[in-house]
C-alpha cells in the first residue's frame, strides 16, 4: 500500500511505512481503507512545508485499554489494529482540531489568488470518518502549530 502511495507524493516527501507483518485481521473492505490512507497522506502532504518533510504510516497490533475508552468514548476495549499516519508538518490548533471531520470544512485557501485554486473541499476526513465508522473503528487526533499531526485509526480484531 506505501509504495502506491509513494507515487502520489513528490520526490521532496519522505514515507516512512513502519507495517507490522503480525498484526491480526479485520472486517474491512480493503479498497475503502486504501482510500482513507491515501486521504490522510494527501493532507499531510498538503500540511508539510514547500521544503518537503516526513509522513509516517504505521499499522500494528494493538489492545485498547478501558482507560483509551475513557478517554476516547468512541473506542471499544479489547484487541484491535492500530493504524497511524503521521506528519512532522504545520500542525493544527484546538479550534481546528473541533471541526476537522465536518464536511466542507477546510483549512486550504481557495479562491483565484491562491496556488491551491479548486483545492479544498473539504471532503477527505469526512469520508475518512464515515469509512473508519463503517468498519466500527475510531479515530484519535493529535496535533499542535508547529508540531505535525497524529491520527490514529483502531479497527477491532477478528
Amino acid at each position: 500500500m506505501t509504495t502506491s502511495i509513494r507515487s502520489t507524493l513528490p520526490p521532496l516527501v519522505e514515507v516512512q511505512p513502519h507495517i507490522d507483518t503480525e498484526s491480526p485481521a479485520v472486517l474491512a473492505d480493503a479498497t475503502q481503507i486504501h482510500q482513507v490512507v491515501l486521504n490522510l497522506c494527501t493532507n499531510a502532504w498538503h500540511a508539510l512545508p514547500p521544503r518537503g518533510g516526513r509522513i509516517t504510516v504505521a499499522l500494528e497490533p494493538w489492545t485498547v485499554t478501558a482507560g483509551q475508552v475513557v478517554a476516547h468514548r468512541d473506542l471499544r476495549a479489547g484487541p484491535a489494529v492500530r493504524l497511524t499516519v503521521a506528519d512532522d508538518g504545520c500542525g493544527m490548533d484546538a479550534a481546528t482540531l473541533e471541526h476537522i471531520f465536518e464536511p466542507f470544512f477546510t483549512t486550504k485557501q481557495t479562491g483565484e489568488t491562491t496556488k491551491q485554486t479548486g483545492e479544498g473541499t473539504g471532503l477527505g476526513l469526512a469520508v475518512v470518518h464515515g469509512i473508519v465508522r463503517s468498519h466500527a473503528g475510531a479515530i484519535v487526533v493529535r496535533s499542535a502549530v508547529g508540531a505535525g499531526a497524529t491520527f490514529e485509526l483502531y479497527f477491532p480484531a477478528i
